[in-house]
């Protein structure tokens, strides 16, 4: 019984945010709209096609920055304050890519290619956990909401349960000495695998599957706001995208 009230909710919720439970008054509003539009038209210059309706758009809000872009730009900061010659991205978005590319060489990897035609970029088929890397050869890493859920079967890749902990020894292991990883991932008051979508972890299990490597920031990233880990214990650490700059020393 709660599970069928929690699917409910939910779907009522999926419901509401794209305007479908008050359809019929946005219909009437669109096609308002569209008669008024036509009937101030005084030139022939542009044909008026209603084939895209964009029903979901009319809120009271033009949207917020979410954990996404907070942490984007917390790592674009690091790079930025860094400028390495030359930066490997495994699997983060293509916003975060295209951006990193204005100032970098980016060589991408991931199990499905990244299609572009930006000359900074170069794409490769590679597993975040056997990277086609040396030993202590990559001087910049970045992964951004990529390794939780590695393992889990969700973007075609084999169900794994450690494979987030082998990403993470691959980074480990390809990293040169004083070079830097950006990582990010889902964060909170437990450890929790949610099949097949991600890893939730604590903090403390953070330190340890990073273990042998120096923590030099570490943010964390909600809806509304990047706080400090200080910041983060004292609202008792709601779930969060942690954002974390690890180096490796000799």
């Amino acid at each position: 019984m709660i599970k069928t009230k929690r699917y409910i909710d939910s779907t009522l919720k999926f419901l509401y945010r794209n305007k479908a439970i008050d359809m019929p008054k946005v219909w009437l509003k669109y096609f308002r709209d569209l008669k008024k539009l036509k009937k101030t038209q005084d030139d022939d210059e542009f044909t008026i096609s209603p084939d895209y309706p964009c029903l979901a758009d009319n809120t009271d809000s033009s949207g917020d920055f979410g954990r996404y872009v907070y942490q984007d730009s917390w790592a674009f900061k690091h790079l930025l304050s860094k400028k390495p010659k030359k930066l490997v991205d495994i699997a983060s978005s293509t916003y975060f890519v295209a951006f990193a590319a204005q100032f970098t060489l980016v060589e991408s990897v991931d199990i499905r290619l990244l299609s572009t035609s930006m000359k900074a970029i170069k794409s490769k088929i590679g597993d975040a956990k056997s990277l086609p890397y040396q030993n202590n050869s990559v001087k910049a890493l970045s992964s951004l909401s990529v390794i939780e859920h590695i393992g889990l079967g969700r973007y075609g890749d084999e169900v794994d349960y450690n494979g987030m902990q082998k990403a993470i020894d691959e980074m480990k292991r390809v990293l040169a000495f004083n070079g830097m990883i950006l990582v990010a991932f889902p964060v909170g008051k437990k450890n929790e695998v949610v099949f097949n979508a991600h890893r939730i972890c604590t903090p403390e299990k953070v330190y340890v599957m990073f273990e042998g490597l120096k923590l030099i920031d570490e943010k964390y990233a909600l809806s509304d706001k990047i706080i400090s880990k200080k910041e983060y214990d004292k609202i008792d650490r709601p779930y969060s995208y942690g954002c974390y700059y690890f180096t490796k020393l000799k």
